[in-house]
This record gives C-alpha cells, sequence and structure tokens, in this order.
C-alpha cells in the first residue's frame, strides 16, 4: 500500500508540474523578420550566393586565402566579386600586385575562363548557379553564361608593407572575360 502511495504522490507531483508549466511562453517575429520571410528568393539570389560558395577559400599565395564577398551593382548592371584577404597583408607592392593577379586568376578559371587567353570555354558553369537544378525551360536565354560573364568584374583591395607598419592598400579590378588586371594607386 505504501508504494502505490508514493507512485500516487509522485504521479500527482508530475502532473502538477506538467500543469503548471503549460502556459506558453512565445514571441512572434517581429517586421523585419516578417518581412524577409515574405520575399522569395529568385534565382538571381540564389545564383549570387552560389557564385561565393563556389569561390570560397580562394587561394591567393602560399598560406592565404579569401572568401570573396559577391554583389550585384543595380546601377552599373554588374557583378562584382569583391576580394580582400582579410588578416593576411604581403610584404611589400610587388607582392601585392603578384597577389592580385593570381587572385583574378583564380577567379577567371574557377568560373570557366582561361586565365591566359581571356577566353570564356566554359559558359555553362555560370550559367549552371544562375539555373535551375535538373530540368530547363524552352524559355530560358541560351546564353546566359555568356550574359552573365559579361557583366561580371572582379575588384581586389590587397593590404601591403611591412608588418610593423601600417599596411597601404593596392586597389584595381578587372573583368572577369579578359586577360588584363587594373591596379589603381
Amino acid at each position: 500500500m505504501a508504494g502505490v502511495l508514493r507512485f500516487s504522490r509522485a504521479v500527482a507531483v508530475a502532473l502538477l508540474l506538467i500543469l503548471s508549466s503549460s502556459g506558453r511562453v512565445s514571441s512572434e517575429p517581429d517586421s523585419a523578420v516578417l518581412q524577409l520571410m515574405q520575399e522569395p528568393v529568385s534565382l538571381f539570389d540564389f545564383g549570387l550566393q552560389g557564385l561565393r560558395n563556389r569561390l570560397r577559400n580562394l587561394s591567393i599565395a602560399k598560406d592565404v586565402s579569401t572568401d570573396p564577398g559577391v554583389f550585384y551593382e543595380w546601377n552599373e548592371n554588374r557583378v562584382v566579386i569583391f576580394i580582400f584577404p582579410a588578416g593576411a597583408t604581403a610584404p611589400d607592392l610587388d607582392s601585392a600586385k603578384e597577389w592580385a593577379r593570381r587572385a583574378v586568376d583564380g577567379v577567371r578559371s574557377c568560373l570557366g575562363v582561361n586565365p591566359k587567353t581571356g577566353e570564356l570555354i566554359g559558359a555553362f558553369v555560370i550559367k549552371d548557379l544562375f539555373s535551375h537544378s535538373g530540368f530547363r525551360k524552352e524559355s530560358d536565354p541560351t546564353d546566359l553564361g555568356t550574359c552573365l560573364a559579361a557583366i561580371t568584374c572582379i575588384q581586389f583591395s590587397i593590404a601591403y608593407g611591412p608588418g610593423d607598419e601600417i599596411p597601404q592598400f593596392l586597389e584595381g579590378q578587372a573583368n572577369l572575360v579578359d586577360t588584363n588586371v587594373l591596379f589603381g594607386k
């Protein structure tokens, strides 16, 4: 009998705890989160993210890699791949230029451009990032990869200088389908 009473008490205490804790504490998404939840992701959004993922850990020098930023400049109709190797400083200006060339060549190679000739030899690489997976519609542009490659540029900012001084920055850009690299200051 004592065992039954102990069991009954344990059940009563458990029920009391369950019932007293059933008052739900919840919060709703705020207006910013609700707005984002209602925005659909376009193939273009998805493609920009895929492009960024494809270029992740781009190697530009021994033990130096970067995760480029990717964004679209609306007013320029331009896809920009931005390279900034955070936390790494080239020893001098010539090394910074070499890092920039390697980064640009790496992006070009990764996206189907021959860095030696500037020729787009793999338009499908970019096209696939910005397309449905597993099917194609008749209305899809056949030259999508070529069109996207033509509006894509690579910008960079490379820190350089002796380690005990405040670094300077080499900035510049290059078109994806090209062989040139333009250096700023």
